[in-house]
């Protein structure tokens, strides 16, 4: 029987105000990009063309992984909708000089504060609530 590490890379899909997060945990490289990708693409294919992408237990040793998904972000621009990256202050500081990505990505410091960002509130959500979500297989 396998054991889980701390480092073994993750994505878990759940709803926040009805806004999809994935919620990304462990080490990032390898063929993880393209599971995030893989992702993106089956949540706007569903029609969800706003969605968080919470990297706040995540780590990556090089960041430009996020420029694999420009085409996933651009399809959500083109329906004008965006994808949020929610990262550690640390992060945001570093992501500001990783190329490209400042431009592709609305970074927030926290869940609340992009929801409220994608549904368009003055303030900050003071919760946010977890429920489950998932994509159900096309036959």
């Amino acid at each position: 029987m396998r054991t889980r590490r701390s480092d073994d890379f993750s994505v878990r899909l759940r709803n926040a105000h009805g806004v999809p997060v994935m919620q990304v945990t462990g080490v990032i490289g390898g063929d993880s990009p393209s599971k995030l990708m893989c992702m993106l693409a089956r949540l706007m294919g569903a029609g969800h063309y706003n969605v968080i992408i919470n990297l706040e237990h995540a780590t990556a040793t090089d960041w430009e992984f996020l420029q694999d998904l420009a085409e996933a972000v651009n399809d959500a621009r083109n329906h004008y909708g965006s994808v949020h990256l929610v990262v550690s202050h640390e992060c945001a500081d570093r992501l500001r000089y990783t190329r490209n990505v400042a431009n592709l990505f609305r970074v927030s410091r926290s869940e609340n504060q992009a929801v409220s960002r994608i549904l368009g509130l003055y303030r900050s959500l003071q919760g946010v609530s977890a429920t489950n979500a998932r994509l159900v297989d096309q036959q």
